[in-house]
């Protein structure tokens, strides 16, 4: 991996634009050209910046104070596969937020202050692979929050009470999920090629949990509550190589 020769890091003459590097990388076929905005205490997305690098394929929003994005935020970013907005202050993910970068592939939302997610916060990004939205405070989870991006591979989401069981429905594709809380019993049952498979802070496991995934090798299940397991509740997990549960690591023969 080099940096373009004809490309230079450049910090902009005025005292706004200093606050955002921007370079890229070449690996190969692969060209990345970033815009890096993160940790300098924004309060608010600098569209004007972004503006100015519409060629950009690297957005990074992390470590500021930013405390509410919208549509208009991201207009024109066609080209960016990959956007960071990580420890911020954010709120709230209104409707088509992200629908200006249809090739966004990419989003981290994690450790923000979300509260509150519209059902069709995610249309127009049908691209989206990998989704992070650990870390947040989100009250309930429409039911139709990820029906717009079928092609999600690994989500990274805290769960509560009020999520409906079939929240995943249509994520067929999904392969890796971290998830934060207690899953309903049959909250799986749309996700059969999942892979590897992680529940944090879990209070129970019910006897249905794992059934038809019969794609799942790794499973992690972290609650200091559990005490005791259904003795069938693996019995579709017949490709299982990899099992943790609490602070309990188990070989699972194949």
């Amino acid at each position: 991996m080099a940096l373009l020769p004809n490309v230079q890091v450049h910090w902009g003459s005025t005292a706004q634009v200093s606050r955002c590097g921007s370079y890229a990388w070449a690996n190969g076929a692969e060209t990345k050209i970033v815009l890096d905005c993160g940790g300098q205490s924004w309060s608010y997305v600098p569209t004007s910046i972004m503006l100015m690098h519409l060629n950009a394929t690297h957005i990074y929003l992390n470590s500021n104070q930013i405390a509410s994005i919208s549509q208009d935020d991201f207009r024109d970013l066609v080209n960016v596969v990959y956007l960071r907005l990580s420890y911020n202050d954010i709120t709230e993910l209104p409707a088509d937020v992200f629908s200006e970068m249809p090739a966004l592939k990419i989003l981290k939302l994690d450790r923000n202050e979300i509260s509150v997610a519209h059902p069709d916060a995610f249309r127009g990004v049908p691209s989206l692979l990998l989704l992070y939205l650990e870390n947040n405070p989100i009250d309930s989870l429409p039911s139709t929050l990820f029906s717009h991006i079928p092609n999600l591979e690994h989500l990274r989401v805290e769960i509560n009470a009020q999520v409906h069981p079939d929240l995943l429905e249509g994520l067929d594709k999904l392969t890796y999920a971290s998830f934060v809380g207690d899953p309903p019993p049959t909250f799986f049952s749309h996700t059969p090629n999942l892979a590897i498979l992680t529940l944090w802070q879990c209070s129970f496991v019910h006897s249905i949990q794992f059934r038809g995934l019969t794609n799942l090798r790794e499973l992690t299940i972290v609650g200091e509550n559990i005490t005791s397991l259904s003795c069938d509740v693996f019995r579709d997990n017949w490709n299982l190589v990899y099992l943790q549960i609490g602070t309990s690591i188990v070989p699972v023969s194949p």
